[in-house]
């Protein structure tokens, strides 16, 4: 059954089935982005589903425009639908592709979000059991981080986040520094426990962020000392060109 959110003056359509995790700890980008980055021009949204995390940016004026593109052909039919519902033909465009391969390369972007599968597996055959989890082998993060070069301009930035149960940086540092990116900063987005503090728009306090001193140690050691609570074990890995 299709259902909407709305995001300031945007209302986002979806499934339940389609969106990996965008409507909850996704909405993380939308602090981080305006303390790391402020107004961006040109967004692109990595395995986008319905599309939560580059919506939220376009309707929070964290950018101008936005990109969005997603392997799933039921994802595409509804970000179609909420550019359609809001108006929004102008600013955002749509593509079906299997990670980057169906983007022509006249697309140049200032900043790349998105929060893709996350979870390693083996085979094909578990990854089609939930496609929005399972990455075979990192090998969607692998495509990925080969041709994502190709579509950032000189001083854009990618911006991904991970799940800390499931990965470390330590699993994506080689793919990332052999494609000629380097690694800018490692670091989680933790809203403080104090009571009495400011909320924002997004419904959780004004975070906190807490950076990965040595991100290469082990990763039972990283979680044990930045993510001692479940709600917090998401982290942000910022790259940029060398």
């Amino acid at each position: 059954m299709k259902k909407y959110i709305k995001y300031n003056n945007i209302e986002v359509a979806y499934k339940d089935n389609l969106h990996g995790g965008g409507i909850r700890f996704g909405q993380q980008f939308i602090p981080v982005v305006k303390e790391r980055f402020g107004h961006i021009g040109h967004v692109f949204e990595f395995c986008a589903g319905p599309g939560f995390i580059g919506f939220s940016l376009l309707a929070n004026n964290l950018c101008d425009k936005l990109t969005v593109a997603d392997v799933n052909p039921e994802a595409v039919k509804v970000l179609n639908e909420t550019i359609k519902r809001n108006g929004l033909e102008s600013k955002v465009t749509v593509y079906l592709s299997d990670c980057l391969d169906n983007i022509p390369e006249t697309e140049k972007w200032d900043l790349v979000v998105g929060n893709p599968p996350h979870v390693f597996c083996a085979t094909k055959d578990e990854y089609k059991k939930d496609i929005t989890l399972f990455d075979p082998n990192f090998n969607i993060h692998k495509k990925f981080y080969r041709d994502i070069h190709k579509f950032l301009k000189p001083t854009g930035s990618v911006l991904l986040q991970e799940h800390a149960e499931s990965t470390s940086i330590a699993d994506f540092k080689e793919m990332i520094e052999k494609n000629g990116l380097k690694i800018i900063d490692v670091f989680t987005c933790i809203p403080p426990l104090a009571s009495g503090s400011k909320k924002n728009n997004i419904g959780f306090n004004l975070p906190t962020f807490r950076k990965i001193t040595n991100p290469f140690k082990a990763y039972r050691a990283v979680k044990r000392r930045l993510w001692p609570n479940k709600p917090r074990n998401y982290y942000f890995i910022h790259a940029k060109i060398v």
